[in-house]
């Protein structure tokens, strides 16, 4: 009868452990698999893209195009067959010319003042992409070319080609957005690099 009750009791104590083993590994492989899905969620955030700074920086170029580094030598004014014809020349400096060594991408455009709208009834150019560097070539002219809608007295192309204040360049970056603003490009031509910024210069972002 002992020896019977004994091993009874030795049953119920190894299966016992054998719970408490079985509950002691659940508990193991819950803590696992808690701890694997905290390690993914917080790889997923690691994998989101981060804002390159060099990408920023090709962005907001407009500070790299002000006087004296970026600097408007002459403005013209030509109607001809139908079209107007704005171009004008710039010479940079040593440091924009190594910004641009980078290859951004930037544009140019050119906004008419209102005598001009009243007369070709364009408010603006098109964009022209800036060029990239030409060896080391350190001027540049930028020609823009739209065709005017309407009939053009001689006496109206007369003042489009004397008239030549009130034209506003923009610069834009890759994303086309407007970057660097000057308000006049004919008085802005006629300025010494070497002193200080006129006040028809701005800087907008």
């Amino acid at each position: 009868m002992r020896y019977k009750m004994l091993i009874v009791s030795l049953f119920v104590l190894v299966s016992g452990c054998s719970k408490i083993t079985s509950g002691e590994e659940k508990l193991k492989q819950d803590t696992h698999l808690n701890s694997t899905e905290k390690v993914e969620h917080k790889s997923s955030d690691t994998n989101k893209p981060q804002k390159n700074g060099d990408d920023f920086e090709l962005l907001d170029i407009g500070p790299k195009f002000s006087i004296p580094d970026f600097n408007i030598t002459n403005f013209d004014i030509k109607v001809r067959k139908g079209e107007i014809h704005l171009e004008f020349t710039y010479n940079i400096s040593p440091k924009l010319y190594e910004f641009l060594k980078r290859k951004p991408i930037y544009y140019f455009g050119i906004e008419f003042p209102q005598d001009t709208n009243d007369i070709v009834k364009l408010d603006r150019t098109s964009l022209v992409q800036g060029p990239m560097l030409l060896g080391k070539a350190q001027t540049y002219t930028i020609s823009f070319n739209e065709n005017i809608p309407v009939s053009l007295t001689q006496t109206e192309i007369d003042q489009l080609e004397k008239n030549q204040l009130g034209y506003r360049l923009h610069i834009l970056n890759k994303e086309k957005a407007n970057v660097h603003t000057y308000d006049d490009i004919e008085l802005a031509s006629q300025v010494d690099p070497k002193k200080s910024k006129p006040e028809f210069f701005t800087i907008k972002k």
